[in-house]
Protein backbone atom coordinates (compact mmCIF):
# COMPACT_ATOMS: atom_id res chain seq x y z
CA UNK A 1 0.00 0.00 0.00
CA UNK A 2 1.11 3.68 -0.86
CA UNK A 3 0.16 6.99 -0.12
CA UNK A 4 0.82 9.99 -2.83
CA UNK A 5 1.14 13.21 -1.84
CA UNK A 6 0.35 15.72 -4.54
CA UNK A 7 1.31 18.94 -2.70
CA UNK A 8 -1.23 20.59 -5.70
CA UNK A 9 1.38 19.42 -8.03
CA UNK A 10 -0.25 18.75 -11.68
CA UNK A 11 0.64 15.58 -13.54
CA UNK A 12 -0.09 15.14 -16.64
CA UNK A 13 0.03 11.34 -17.81
CA UNK A 14 -0.55 9.84 -21.00
CA UNK A 15 -1.33 5.89 -20.90
CA UNK A 16 -0.23 4.52 -24.26
CA UNK A 17 0.63 0.96 -23.25
CA UNK A 18 -2.03 -1.81 -22.48
CA UNK A 19 -3.00 -2.23 -19.01
CA UNK A 20 -2.01 -5.32 -16.91
CA UNK A 21 -3.93 -6.42 -14.38
CA UNK A 22 -2.43 -6.20 -10.98
CA UNK A 23 -2.15 -8.64 -8.44
CA UNK A 24 -1.48 -7.65 -5.00
CA UNK A 25 -0.02 -4.09 -3.36
CA UNK A 26 2.56 -2.35 -5.43
CA UNK A 27 2.91 -0.08 -8.08
CA UNK A 28 3.50 -0.92 -12.12
CA UNK A 29 6.97 -0.82 -13.80
CA UNK A 30 7.78 2.30 -16.09
CA UNK A 31 7.62 0.00 -19.04
CA UNK A 32 3.69 0.19 -18.69
CA UNK A 33 3.64 3.91 -19.23
CA UNK A 34 5.09 6.28 -21.71
CA UNK A 35 5.33 9.94 -20.77
CA UNK A 36 4.81 11.95 -24.11
CA UNK A 37 5.54 15.79 -24.30
CA UNK A 38 3.59 18.48 -26.04
CA UNK A 39 4.23 19.67 -29.39
CA UNK A 40 2.99 22.90 -31.49
CA UNK A 41 2.96 23.81 -35.03
CA UNK A 42 4.78 25.86 -36.45
CA UNK A 43 1.94 28.32 -37.43
CA UNK A 44 0.62 28.44 -33.92
CA UNK A 45 4.09 29.05 -32.42
CA UNK A 46 4.26 31.86 -35.00
CA UNK A 47 1.17 33.06 -34.32
CA UNK A 48 1.89 33.19 -30.71
CA UNK A 49 4.57 35.60 -30.92
CA UNK A 50 2.71 38.13 -33.08
CA UNK A 51 1.49 41.24 -31.55
CA UNK A 52 -2.11 41.30 -30.21
CA UNK A 53 -4.23 44.21 -30.34
CA UNK A 54 -8.08 44.34 -29.29
CA UNK A 55 -9.92 46.47 -32.06
CA UNK A 56 -13.49 47.57 -31.70
CA UNK A 57 -15.78 50.01 -33.15
CA UNK A 58 -16.10 51.98 -30.15
CA UNK A 59 -18.44 56.34 -29.65
CA UNK A 60 -17.62 59.21 -27.83
CA UNK A 61 -18.28 62.74 -27.66
CA UNK A 62 -16.46 65.58 -28.92
CA UNK A 63 -17.22 69.10 -27.84
CA UNK A 64 -15.22 71.77 -30.22
CA UNK A 65 -14.52 75.28 -29.38
CA UNK A 66 -18.02 76.80 -29.88
CA UNK A 67 -19.36 74.52 -27.01
CA UNK A 68 -21.78 71.93 -29.91
CA UNK A 69 -21.13 68.76 -28.87
CA UNK A 70 -21.42 65.98 -31.22
CA UNK A 71 -21.39 61.90 -31.25
CA UNK A 72 -18.63 60.48 -32.92
CA UNK A 73 -17.71 56.45 -33.99
CA UNK A 74 -14.49 54.97 -34.51
CA UNK A 75 -12.46 52.41 -34.83
CA UNK A 76 -10.26 51.70 -31.72
CA UNK A 77 -7.85 50.06 -31.66
CA UNK A 78 -5.57 48.86 -28.06
CA UNK A 79 -2.10 47.65 -27.50
CA UNK A 80 -1.08 44.94 -25.42
CA UNK A 81 0.13 47.89 -23.30
CA UNK A 82 -3.21 49.72 -22.91
CA UNK A 83 -2.17 52.12 -25.50
CA UNK A 84 -5.14 52.84 -27.58
CA UNK A 85 -5.63 55.06 -31.07
CA UNK A 86 -9.14 55.61 -32.18
CA UNK A 87 -9.65 56.91 -35.80
CA UNK A 88 -12.76 58.28 -37.05
CA UNK A 89 -13.49 59.20 -40.88
CA UNK A 90 -16.40 60.54 -42.71
CA UNK A 91 -18.06 59.59 -45.42
CA UNK A 92 -15.80 61.61 -47.91
CA UNK A 93 -12.64 59.57 -46.29
CA UNK A 94 -11.97 63.09 -44.45
CA UNK A 95 -9.96 61.17 -41.35
CA UNK A 96 -9.05 62.30 -37.52
CA UNK A 97 -7.66 60.73 -34.80
CA UNK A 98 -8.01 60.15 -30.87
CA UNK A 99 -5.73 58.72 -28.38
CA UNK A 100 -6.05 57.42 -24.86
CA UNK A 101 -5.80 54.05 -22.33
CA UNK A 102 -7.86 51.22 -22.79
CA UNK A 103 -9.03 49.00 -20.31
CA UNK A 104 -11.76 45.83 -19.94
CA UNK A 105 -15.08 47.08 -18.60
CA UNK A 106 -17.90 44.18 -17.76
CA UNK A 107 -16.44 42.50 -21.06
CA UNK A 108 -16.43 45.99 -23.05
CA UNK A 109 -13.14 48.07 -24.16
CA UNK A 110 -13.91 51.56 -22.55
CA UNK A 111 -11.25 53.89 -23.60
CA UNK A 112 -10.16 57.07 -21.34
CA UNK A 113 -8.09 60.04 -20.89
CA UNK A 114 -9.15 60.43 -25.16
CA UNK A 115 -7.84 63.58 -26.37
CA UNK A 116 -7.18 64.80 -29.90
CA UNK A 117 -4.03 63.39 -32.08
CA UNK A 118 -4.80 64.79 -35.12
CA UNK A 119 -6.75 67.48 -36.28
CA UNK A 120 -9.13 67.76 -38.99
CA UNK A 121 -12.48 68.62 -40.38
CA UNK A 122 -15.29 65.81 -40.16
CA UNK A 123 -17.81 66.30 -42.21
CA UNK A 124 -21.85 65.39 -41.03
CA UNK A 125 -24.23 63.55 -43.57
CA UNK A 126 -26.77 67.28 -43.92
CA UNK A 127 -23.27 68.76 -44.57
CA UNK A 128 -22.39 70.52 -41.10
CA UNK A 129 -18.65 70.48 -40.66
CA UNK A 130 -16.95 69.19 -37.40
CA UNK A 131 -13.85 70.88 -36.62
CA UNK A 132 -11.69 68.60 -34.97
CA UNK A 133 -8.90 70.41 -32.81
CA UNK A 134 -6.13 69.84 -30.33
CA UNK A 135 -6.95 70.91 -26.78
CA UNK A 136 -11.38 70.19 -26.85
CA UNK A 137 -13.01 68.38 -24.68
CA UNK A 138 -13.37 64.58 -24.93
CA UNK A 139 -15.66 62.27 -22.99
CA UNK A 140 -14.51 58.36 -22.55
CA UNK A 141 -14.99 55.93 -25.32
CA UNK A 142 -17.01 52.58 -24.87
CA UNK A 143 -17.30 49.95 -27.35
CA UNK A 144 -20.53 50.14 -29.50
CA UNK A 145 -22.88 46.70 -29.50
CA UNK A 146 -26.19 49.30 -30.07
CA UNK A 147 -26.65 47.97 -34.35
CA UNK A 148 -28.97 51.47 -34.25
CA UNK A 149 -26.47 53.76 -33.26
CA UNK A 150 -27.40 57.34 -34.46
CA UNK A 151 -24.03 59.30 -34.32
CA UNK A 152 -23.13 62.55 -36.08
CA UNK A 153 -20.31 60.26 -37.46
CA UNK A 154 -20.97 56.91 -38.59
CA UNK A 155 -18.16 54.26 -39.21
CA UNK A 156 -18.39 53.05 -42.95
CA UNK A 157 -19.24 49.38 -43.75
CA UNK A 158 -15.52 49.10 -44.68
CA UNK A 159 -14.17 50.14 -41.61
CA UNK A 160 -16.69 47.63 -39.82
CA UNK A 161 -15.60 44.98 -42.34
CA UNK A 162 -11.69 45.85 -41.39
CA UNK A 163 -12.97 45.30 -37.25
CA UNK A 164 -13.82 42.26 -38.33
CA UNK A 165 -11.01 40.97 -40.02
CA UNK A 166 -9.04 42.02 -37.52
CA UNK A 167 -11.10 40.15 -34.08
CA UNK A 168 -10.68 37.13 -36.07
CA UNK A 169 -7.30 37.83 -36.44
CA UNK A 170 -6.71 38.69 -32.22
CA UNK A 171 -8.76 35.32 -31.69
CA UNK A 172 -6.29 32.92 -34.23
CA UNK A 173 -3.19 34.65 -31.96
CA UNK A 174 -5.13 34.15 -28.46
CA UNK A 175 -5.27 30.87 -29.21
CA UNK A 176 -2.44 30.05 -30.67
CA UNK A 177 -0.79 31.67 -27.32
CA UNK A 178 -2.88 29.32 -25.22
CA UNK A 179 -1.79 26.49 -27.16
CA UNK A 180 1.70 27.46 -26.30
CA UNK A 181 1.16 27.80 -22.57
CA UNK A 182 -0.55 24.83 -22.12
CA UNK A 183 1.85 22.29 -23.91
CA UNK A 184 5.08 24.43 -22.07
CA UNK A 185 3.25 23.82 -18.36
CA UNK A 186 2.43 19.79 -19.77
CA UNK A 187 6.06 19.23 -20.57
CA UNK A 188 6.98 21.02 -17.34
CA UNK A 189 4.76 18.21 -15.38
CA UNK A 190 5.52 15.85 -17.71
CA UNK A 191 9.75 16.30 -16.86
CA UNK A 192 8.56 16.33 -13.47
CA UNK A 193 7.05 13.09 -13.08
CA UNK A 194 9.88 11.55 -15.23
CA UNK A 195 11.91 12.85 -12.62
CA UNK A 196 9.78 11.30 -9.65
CA UNK A 197 9.53 7.88 -11.28
CA UNK A 198 13.54 7.15 -12.12
CA UNK A 199 14.19 8.81 -8.14
CA UNK A 200 11.43 5.71 -6.93
CA UNK A 201 12.90 3.36 -9.57
CA UNK A 202 16.28 4.12 -7.75
CA UNK A 203 15.31 4.26 -3.99
CA UNK A 204 17.56 2.15 -2.40
CA UNK A 205 15.23 0.23 -0.55
CA UNK A 206 12.17 0.52 -3.50
CA UNK A 207 10.05 -0.39 -0.55
CA UNK A 208 6.45 0.49 -0.50
CA UNK A 209 5.47 3.03 2.56
CA UNK A 210 3.27 2.19 5.18
CA UNK A 211 0.32 4.52 6.24
CA UNK A 212 1.45 6.55 9.58
CA UNK A 213 -1.31 7.51 11.95
CA UNK A 214 -0.64 11.52 10.69
CA UNK A 215 -1.03 9.59 7.54
CA UNK A 216 -4.84 8.37 8.55
CA UNK A 217 -5.96 12.04 9.27
CA UNK A 218 -6.03 13.00 5.44
CA UNK A 219 -8.44 9.45 5.02
CA UNK A 220 -11.85 8.12 5.74
CA UNK A 221 -13.23 8.48 9.25
CA UNK A 222 -15.58 5.59 8.73
CA UNK A 223 -14.79 2.16 8.10
CA UNK A 224 -16.78 0.29 5.92
CA UNK A 225 -19.10 -2.63 7.41
CA UNK A 226 -20.36 -4.59 5.03
CA UNK A 227 -19.18 -7.76 3.19
CA UNK A 228 -16.89 -7.65 0.12
CA UNK A 229 -19.96 -8.61 -2.18
CA UNK A 230 -20.06 -7.87 -5.83
CA UNK A 231 -21.13 -4.71 -6.77
CA UNK A 232 -24.58 -3.21 -7.90
CA UNK A 233 -25.62 -0.92 -10.39
CA UNK A 234 -27.01 2.24 -9.62
CA UNK A 235 -27.77 5.15 -12.31
CA UNK A 236 -26.15 8.88 -11.73
CA UNK A 237 -27.86 10.70 -8.66
CA UNK A 238 -27.39 14.07 -7.23
CA UNK A 239 -27.83 13.37 -3.82
CA UNK A 240 -27.55 16.33 -1.03
CA UNK A 241 -23.85 15.83 -0.04
CA UNK A 242 -22.63 14.06 -3.18
CA UNK A 243 -22.85 13.81 -6.87
CA UNK A 244 -23.10 9.90 -7.56
CA UNK A 245 -22.00 9.25 -11.33
CA UNK A 246 -22.18 5.96 -12.85
CA UNK A 247 -22.28 4.57 -16.54
CA UNK A 248 -20.42 6.31 -19.55
CA UNK A 249 -20.29 9.99 -18.37
CA UNK A 250 -18.99 13.43 -19.72
CA UNK A 251 -18.71 16.38 -17.94
CA UNK A 252 -17.09 20.07 -19.06
CA UNK A 253 -16.59 23.10 -17.76
CA UNK A 254 -18.49 22.61 -14.28
CA UNK A 255 -18.03 23.96 -10.70
CA UNK A 256 -19.40 21.19 -8.39
CA UNK A 257 -19.71 21.89 -4.80
CA UNK A 258 -20.25 18.98 -2.99
CA UNK A 259 -18.33 15.49 -2.95
CA UNK A 260 -18.08 13.16 -6.25
CA UNK A 261 -18.84 9.71 -5.60
CA UNK A 262 -17.90 7.05 -9.35
CA UNK A 263 -19.23 3.89 -8.72
CA UNK A 264 -18.31 0.81 -9.87
CA UNK A 265 -19.57 0.81 -13.14
CA UNK A 266 -18.97 4.75 -13.70
CA UNK A 267 -16.37 5.45 -16.62
CA UNK A 268 -15.79 9.37 -16.28
CA UNK A 269 -14.50 11.96 -17.70
CA UNK A 270 -13.56 15.48 -16.36
CA UNK A 271 -12.99 18.29 -18.88
CA UNK A 272 -11.79 21.52 -16.75
CA UNK A 273 -13.51 20.85 -13.92
CA UNK A 274 -13.21 22.47 -10.23
CA UNK A 275 -14.73 20.45 -7.20
CA UNK A 276 -15.22 21.90 -4.08
CA UNK A 277 -14.69 18.88 -2.34
CA UNK A 278 -13.20 14.98 -2.35
CA UNK A 279 -13.76 12.66 -5.38
CA UNK A 280 -14.18 8.70 -4.60
CA UNK A 281 -13.29 6.69 -7.48
CA UNK A 282 -14.18 2.73 -7.55
CA UNK A 283 -14.70 3.20 -10.94
CA UNK A 284 -12.36 4.95 -13.87
CA UNK A 285 -12.05 8.99 -13.88
CA UNK A 286 -9.64 10.67 -16.48
CA UNK A 287 -9.24 14.12 -16.06
CA UNK A 288 -8.45 17.06 -17.91
CA UNK A 289 -7.72 20.19 -16.17
CA UNK A 290 -9.94 19.37 -13.37
CA UNK A 291 -9.20 20.14 -9.51
CA UNK A 292 -10.21 18.61 -6.54
CA UNK A 293 -9.46 18.60 -2.30
CA UNK A 294 -8.46 15.04 -2.14
CA UNK A 295 -9.22 12.09 -4.12
CA UNK A 296 -9.46 8.24 -3.10
CA UNK A 297 -8.81 5.53 -4.85
CA UNK A 298 -7.33 2.11 -5.14
CA UNK A 299 -5.15 2.80 -8.24
CA UNK A 300 -4.07 6.43 -8.99
CA UNK A 301 -2.00 7.29 -12.33
CA UNK A 302 -3.18 4.51 -14.62
CA UNK A 303 -1.74 1.98 -11.68
CA UNK A 304 1.34 4.03 -10.82
CA UNK A 305 0.02 4.00 -7.90
CA UNK A 306 -1.67 1.11 -6.23
CA UNK A 307 -3.09 -1.57 -3.41
CA UNK A 308 -3.70 -4.42 -3.25
CA UNK A 309 -7.45 -4.01 -3.97
CA UNK A 310 -6.60 -2.48 -7.24
CA UNK A 311 -7.81 -4.35 -10.35
CA UNK A 312 -5.17 -2.58 -12.59
CA UNK A 313 -8.29 -1.18 -14.75
CA UNK A 314 -10.00 1.02 -12.31
CA UNK A 315 -8.43 4.31 -10.94
CA UNK A 316 -7.80 7.91 -11.65
CA UNK A 317 -5.65 9.56 -14.37
CA UNK A 318 -4.77 12.73 -16.41
CA UNK A 319 -4.84 16.27 -15.02
CA UNK A 320 -5.89 16.51 -11.93
CA UNK A 321 -4.30 19.05 -8.83
CA UNK A 322 -5.56 18.31 -5.69
CA UNK A 323 -4.33 18.16 -1.68
CA UNK A 324 -3.81 14.62 -1.18
CA UNK A 325 -4.08 11.23 -3.20
CA UNK A 326 -5.13 8.77 -1.10
CA UNK A 327 -4.04 5.06 -2.40
CA UNK A 328 -4.75 2.71 0.53
CA UNK A 329 -7.17 -0.31 1.03
CA UNK A 330 -9.52 1.70 3.36
CA UNK A 331 -9.62 4.90 0.59
CA UNK A 332 -12.97 3.97 -0.80
CA UNK A 333 -14.55 2.89 2.94
CA UNK A 334 -15.90 6.18 4.04
CA UNK A 335 -17.98 5.99 0.42
CA UNK A 336 -19.23 2.58 0.60
CA UNK A 337 -20.33 3.35 4.76
CA UNK A 338 -22.15 6.44 3.76
CA UNK A 339 -23.17 5.65 -0.17
CA UNK A 340 -23.28 2.46 -0.67
CA UNK A 341 -21.11 -0.05 -2.65
CA UNK A 342 -21.99 -0.44 -6.21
Amino acid sequence: MIRKNLLKTTLLITLIATLLVQAGCGKKTANNITYTKTTVSSEAESNATKELTNTSLVTFNYTDEHGNTYTLEGKAIASETGDATIEVADVNGNKVTFIGKATITDGRILVSNVSVKDEGTLIKADGTEIKVSIGNTVTDAIENTDGNNQSDIVASDDVKKEIETAKHEEKIITVARDEVTRAEINNIDVTHVQTEETSIEHSTENKIEQPTDNDNKFGPTEANTETNTEPNTKPSTQEEDVLILSGDTSLSGKTINNDVYITYSGVVEFDNITINGDIYCYGVLRCSSTIARNVYAYSGYNGMFSCSKSDGVRGVSGDITCNELYIQDDALDYAFSKWGKY
